[in-house]
């Protein structure tokens, strides 16, 4: 378990507003509601983790939304939200770290198992808030 990343993604999830928390996406953006994402969505987009190879890759697809035709890593949320402001067809963001992506990413960036991971970041029934995931975490790193 990389206890330092895990206590840095505490302390990010400290300083996200509940109204833009949504464990239900890695990411997106609403051109009427702005930017929401879950506690890795928002874990990559840290100017620490990310340096440490936690991306974001967001990926743009054709108009009928099939196929993907374009796919850029984010490094920050200031790039994330250009794109989104820009973007001319749907898109989705991706986790990824070295080749995993998805939760199988969260699961080796955080180095702990799949089990784990899930638990600590997986959908839930029902909206959650940061201080739940933090909750989590802290439980999980002092067992």
């Amino acid at each position: 378990m990389n206890t330092s990343r895990l206590l840095r993604l505490v302390n990010i999830l400290t300083e996200i507003d509940d109204h833009v928390f949504d464990m239900n996406t890695w990411f997106e953006f609403d051109l009427d509601n702005g930017p929401s994402g879950c506690a890795c969505g928002w874990g990559a987009l840290d100017p620490i983790l990310n340096g440490q190879g936690f991306k974001l890759l967001v990926e743009f697809y054709s108009t009928d939304g099939s196929v993907p035709v374009k796919s850029i890593l984010v490094n920050n949320l200031a790039e994330l939200l250009e794109l989104g402001n820009t973007a001319e067809s749907d898109w989705e963001c991706e986790l990824i770290f070295e080749k995993a992506t998805g939760m199988d990413a969260v699961a080796q960036f955080f180095e702990v198992s799949f089990d784990i991971a899930h638990w600590l970041f997986g959908i839930r029934a029902g909206d959650e808030l940061p201080k739940e995931v933090r909750a989590r975490i802290n439980k999980l790193l002092t067992a």
